[in-house]
C-alpha cells in the first residue's frame, strides 16, 4: 500500500465500544462515515466524528461536513489515530433546542 493504508481505533462515545478498523489514507472521510454507517445504523449525517489529539484535548479536531470529501490524510488522520463518534438525534438544532427548522 505504499504508506495509503492505515489502522485507527473509533471510539463510540454512547457505549464506550472501540472499533478498530483499517482504512485508505487517500480515501475521503465521507467514506469512512458510511463504513460507520453500516456497523452503527447511523447515516453520515447526524454522526459527530472528532479526531483526538494523543497528548492535548484543546488540539482535537471536529471533522464536520466540510471535510467530507477530504482524504483522511488531508483530515489529519494518520497509523493509530484515534476517533471518538457521537451521534446527533434527528431535529436537534445546532443551540440544542429542538425546532422546526422554518426560520
Amino acid at each position: 500500500m505504499a504508506g495509503r493504508g492505515c489502522n485507527i481505533v473509533v471510539r463510540r462515545i454512547d457505549t464506550g465500544e472501540e472499533l478498530p478498523l483499517s482504512c485508505a489514507l487517500h480515501a475521503p472521510l465521507y467514506i469512512l462515515k458510511k463504513q460507520l454507517e453500516n456497523i452503527t445504523q447511523v447515516e453520515p449525517k447526524y454522526q459527530v466524528i472528532v479526531l483526538r489529539h494523543a497528548e492535548d484535548d484543546n488540539l482535537d479536531v471536529l471533522l464536520e461536513g466540510d471535510h467530507d470529501w477530504h482524504t483522511l490524510r488531508q483530515c489529519g488522520v494518520s497509523q493509530g489515530s484515534l476517533l471518538t463518534l457521537d451521534f446527533l438525534v434527528p431535529g436537534q438544532t445546532k443551540g440544542g433546542e429542538g425546532g422546526s427548522g422554518s426560520e
